[in-house]
């Protein structure tokens, strides 16, 4: 029989047979405004003669907002929808008993959201995308960083050979450790191979930031409402979002 979400608290419950088969965390970091924009794709595969639910509880980085979900459905990629949290898990439930594609994102807490996408069979991976709109965080010395998302827990298993391929772009040199951009011909990329350990621990990711080219930005609270502030000012306390495919 399938393995169905039962709960946040179940995620940490491991299916031997259904695995992480890859992970790539990209995207842009402008120094203008303060804002890094990612998406993480994974791939999950199952080696189960039975459909699994993949979960996750997934730590956001400071602040963060999920801004964009997607699910490849017959090798389309096709948007997320969003909407009230009763409504779009009552749509969850009824797209996973008629055994179609759903993935399911919500906020769980400060800075935390679960992950859930069903169904995971042995003939076609399942490849979801998560874009994530991040505000960078203040240095004393005027440069500025932000911190990669990672898996808190998760009922899949992850080989300690996997490594998450992350490369980011921006019109300003940028470093990780002793990991440092190359330039390119519009600006800088950076680019690391990431054990999940590594990632669980915390990756900050360093750029210059030049206090006079601060500009508004936004967080994205619902499909209806945006809240708009800017770089220097506390964080808003964001609503409880969702989002669904199907």
């Amino acid at each position: 029989s399938a393995e169905v979400w039962t709960g946040p608290e179940n995620a940490d419950r491991k299916i031997s047979s259904l695995k992480l088969n890859s992970s790539e965390i990209d995207g842009t970091f402008s120094s203008e405004n303060g804002i890094a924009y990612l998406e993480w794709t994974m791939m999950f595969v199952n080696n189960s003669l039975s459909n699994n639910e993949a979960r996750a509880i997934i730590k956001l980085p400071k602040d963060a907002v999920v801004s964009r979900l997607t699910l490849w459905v017959n090798g389309e990629e096709r948007e997320a929808a969003f909407a009230k949290e009763s409504v779009v898990e009552a749509a969850y439930s009824s797209v996973v008993n008629k055994n179609r594609d759903p993935v399911l994102v919500q906020y769980k807490g400060p800075d935390t959201v679960s992950m859930k996408c069903f169904p995971v069979s042995n003939k076609t991976p399942m490849k979801i995308r998560i874009g994530i709109t991040i505000p960078a965080q203040n240095l004393a010395n005027g440069d500025c960083f932000i911190k990669l998302p990672s898996f808190i827990k998760s009922n899949f298993v992850i080989e300690k050979s996997l490594k998450h391929y992350f490369w980011v772009e921006s019109k300003q040199p940028l470093d990780y450790k002793n990991e440092v951009s190359k330039k390119l011909e519009s600006g800088y990329k950076l680019k690391l191979f990431l054990a999940d350990k590594e990632l669980k621990e915390g990756v900050s990711i360093h750029l210059p930031f030049n206090k006079q080219e601060r500009k508004p930005y936004f967080y994205l609270l619902n499909k209806e409402q945006y809240l708009i502030s800017t770089f220097f000012e506390e964080a808003p306390q964001m609503n409880t979002n969702v989002s669904l495919i199907k």
